[in-house]
């Protein structure tokens, strides 16, 4: 066995197809498509595998991003798509894969590491801990306090700069660019929804769905909250269901 290493470019395809098949069996889209920042040409050498006779058995990779908190800035990284082929598992494969990712976050400098999974005493061994909170707050009838006289579109298909404008105002979030809210907004099976005032300037947008992730969970969103509430009272006479807004705790002012 060779590794863990980052692939080389040439490689790249073989990777793709790897965690295509072992994490995206279903092939609607690529797992490329779902985190695009991840798998970029950029982010090749936070890849990690374990290959042997030019197969790939094992994979895991780290993206460093800076979180913009009320304590300050941090640098954080990211660890995802931890996969190990079926005939190859309870080897240890992961672990390393894993070790391996957490030294290229150390080289980068990061302050710490954070993942999403219900694996926890596989992570804890490795010095994870659960921490964060999250609330699912689900609307299942009318709300009240929101904001008249708006326009509601449900479509990807709009300026990133606006998004972008809305989504920096965060006191807690990920810093990013212009073009990274772009790549996001063209992740498949994510649903858009926005709304607008009398003068076309975006006050409140939401996106429920993130490729196989999220689906039916609106994991995003931004903007003030009369707007926000009008925008989710929208979206669930429209869609004539019940919406799951994923909530950060400190979100104080939305959960009330």
């Amino acid at each position: 066995m060779e590794g863990p290493r980052a692939p080389l470019e040439n490689e790249i395809p073989s990777v793709i197809q790897f965690l295509d098949t072992n994490l995206r069996p279903q092939g609607e889209w690529s797992i490329t498509s779902e985190y695009p920042l991840a798998f970029s040409e950029a982010n090749r050498n936070n890849i990690r595998i374990i290959t042997e006779k030019d197969e790939v058995l094992a994979h895991a990779v780290v993206r460093p991003m800076i979180i913009k908190t009320p304590a300050g800035l941090f640098k954080i990284a990211g660890l995802g798509s931890v996969v190990t082929s079926t005939d190859h598992r309870n080897q240890g494969l992961s672990t390393k894969t894993i070790e391996s990712c957490l030294d290229a976050a150390k080289a980068h400098g990061c302050d710490f590491a954070i993942l999403w999974t219900n694996m926890y005493d596989f992570y804890r061994r490795m010095g994870f801990e659960l921490g964060g909170n999250e609330v699912s707050v689900l609307l299942d009838r009318d709300i009240v306090g929101g904001e008249m006289n708006l326009k509601f579109m449900e479509s990807g298909k709009i300026a990133p700069e606006a998004i972008h404008r809305l989504y920096s105002q965060h006191t807690v979030t990920s810093l990013r660019t212009i073009d990274e809210t772009r790549k996001y907004l063209q992740i498949p099976n994510s649903r858009v929804y926005t709304a607008w005032d009398a003068n076309g300037t975006l006050k409140a947008y939401a996106i429920e769905g993130k490729g196989a992730d999220l689906d039916g969970y609106i994991h995003e969103w931004g903007g003030n909250v009369p707007a926000l509430l009008s925008l989710f009272a929208h979206v669930r006479t429209a869609q004539k269901r019940s919406i799951t807004i994923i909530v950060p705790g400190h979100s104080q002012n939305l959960i009330r």
